[in-house]
């Protein structure tokens, strides 16, 4: 893309398509660069925000849309734990 300055110099622009490491919240992205189409290579850390369980790294997307870590009592088996 090219435009004109107030002084008639030419600025030449590169569109470039959105990726997962662009550092730029989109293409769905749930958080910058993580989460969404960007899910499993990319999923999004304790804090981050998320939409889905499946954004996040630990598995758990909280009642605040944020990736929360796990614990002994979030119903779910991890941590090595024998049972939920």
């Amino acid at each position: 893309m090219f435009s004109y300055t107030p002084s008639g110099d030419v600025q030449v622009y590169f569109r470039r398509d959105p990726t997962c490491n662009d550092g730029l919240l989109n293409q769905g992205e749930a958080d910058t660069d993580c989460g969404g189409p960007c899910t499993p290579i990319r999923t999004c850390d304790i804090g981050q925000h998320c939409n889905v369980s499946t954004d996040c790294t630990s598995g758990i997307c909280n009642s605040t849309n944020q990736c929360d870590a796990p614990t002994c009592n979030d119903g779910l088996l991890n941590q090595g734990e024998a049972d939920t």
